[in-house]
C-alpha cells in the first residue's frame, strides 16, 4: 500500500475489505483482504479470506451514494479503540472523492489483494509440483480451486488479483 495516498480501515462489521487503498495518481483502487494463521496448504484458512474478497468485488466500482453511506463509519475509530479508520489522507471527504475519481477514470485500475500469513508460496509450489507424481490430497485440490475461483472472479469483475503470502 505504499503507493496508496489514501487508505481506510474497513475491518470488522459489514466490511468491503480489511483495508481500502486509493492511489489518486494511478487511478487505482485496491481492496486488501487480510488473514493471519499458521502455515498450511489446506483450504480452511484460505476459504474465509477468498470468500470475503469475491463477495465484495462489486464495491470496487462503488457509487457516490454507497461511498457517502460509509462516511460516518470511516470518520470513526476502529473497534472502539483510539485508532482512526482513516489511515492516510486529509479527510474522509478526500478519500471519498479520490475513490470516486479513480473508479470512473478511463484508465482505472482495480486490484484485490489477499494478504495471508497462513499460505507459503514454497509449500504451495511443492504441493502443486507433486500433482504430477502423486494423487493429490483433498486439501491441495481445495486450495487449487479456491485460488482459481478467486483469480477468475476478479478477472470477470475487471480487477487484478494478487496474493501476498509467506515465501
Amino acid at each position: 500500500s505504499e503507493r496508496d495516498d489514501l487508505l481506510v480501515c474497513e475491518d470488522i462489521g459489514t466490511e468491503w475489505a480489511d483495508f481500502v487503498g486509493v492511489s489518486t495518481t494511478d487511478h487505482r483502487v485496491t481492496f486488501y483482504h487480510c488473514k493471519g494463521g499458521h502455515i498450511d496448504v489446506g483450504a480452511s484458512g484460505l476459504h474465509e479470506v477468498v470468500s470475503q474478497a469475491t463477495k465484495n468485488l462489486g464495491y470496487l466500482t462503488a457509487s457516490s451514494a454507497e461511498l457517502r453511506a460509509r462516511a460516518a463509519r470511516w470518520r470513526g475509530n476502529w473497534n472502539q479503540r483510539p485508532i482512526p479508520r482513516l489511515q492516510r489522507g486529509a479527510s474522509v471527504d478526500t478519500f471519498i472523492a479520490g475513490f470516486g475519481n479513480a473508479v470512473v477514470a478511463p484508465q482505472a485500475i482495480r486490484r484485490v489483494m489477499i494478504v495471508t500469513s497462513s499460505l507459503s508460496k514454497a509449500a504451495l509450489s511443492q504441493a502443486f509440483d507433486n500433482l504430477d507424481h502423486h494423487a493429490p490430497s483433498a486439501s491441495v485440490v481445495h486450495v487449487l480451486w479456491l485460488l482459481s475461483a478467486f483469480v477468475d472472479q476478479c478477472r470477470a469483475a475487471g480487477a487484478i488479483p494478487h496474493i501476498i503470502c509467506r515465501p
